[in-house]
């Protein structure tokens, strides 16, 4: 009995190892508080108490320099997220991975930033449901 419960632990545990790899798990549509960190797939929505709303609406653009490959440039992808503030018409604005450009954008007095985007790029690209976009609302 003693070695079936260590051998059901030890898959457990494998599993959540696994789980726990690779990409950030989306969120979801949820509310943030703000400074809060979130991650959302494409689509997703996070909303503060007030009334404030980002939605991650995809990547158009990314020339990142894809894993195992020496680049001249390290790249720049385009994240682009749909922002409402509270009783207002929502805005897009674009918010870029590559610091030379804008990672952050102030909309109604709220300030959206991208902290990072994932996978990694890759050689062929990433299928865009795969993308997702670690951000804050301040």
């Amino acid at each position: 009995m003693a070695l079936r419960l260590l051998i059901a632990i030890t898959a457990l545990g494998a599993a959540a190892a696994v789980v726990g790899c690779g990409d950030p798990a989306p969120d979801g549509d949820r509310t943030v508080r703000a400074g809060e960190e979130f991650t959302l797939a494409p689509g997703d929505t996070a909303r503060t108490a007030g009334g404030f709303a980002v939605r991650f609406t995809g990547v158009p653009r990314d020339s990142r320099c894809p894993e195992d490959v020496t680049c001249a440039w390290e790249g720049d992808a385009t994240v682009t997220v749909e922002v409402t503030a509270a009783g207002a018409s929502p805005v897009e604005r674009e918010l870029h991975t590559n610091r030379r450009f804008a990672a952050e954008t102030t909309v109604g007095g709220r300030t959206v930033r991208l902290l990072r985007l994932a996978p990694a790029a890759r050689q062929g690209g990433v299928p865009a449901a795969r993308y997702r976009a670690r951000l804050t609302i301040g």
